[in-house]
């Protein structure tokens, strides 16, 4: 995974997936990929934007309010 540190989304890749969760800082950083990549969403997942932009919103409110994602 070292190789792949800084690559766009890759904090989907590398978590514990057995109620695993995300704080603020890769919150923050997943954020900005969505942000990065909203154009290219807008075009290819046309079906499924609105769970795009709603996760987005998510990683949004975390990074600011420095939270957690829990996944359970």
């Amino acid at each position: 995974i070292e190789e792949w540190v800084d690559a766009p989304f890759v904090e989907f890749i590398d978590f514990a997936d057995n109620e695993g969760s995300f704080d603020f800082v890769v919150a923050e950083k997943l954020y900005k990929d969505f942000s990065n990549y909203q154009q290219k969403a807008e075009m290819v997942l046309r079906a499924y934007l609105e769970y795009y932009n709603c996760y987005r919103e998510i990683l949004r409110v975390v990074a600011e309010n420095k939270g957690v994602i829990y996944y359970s």
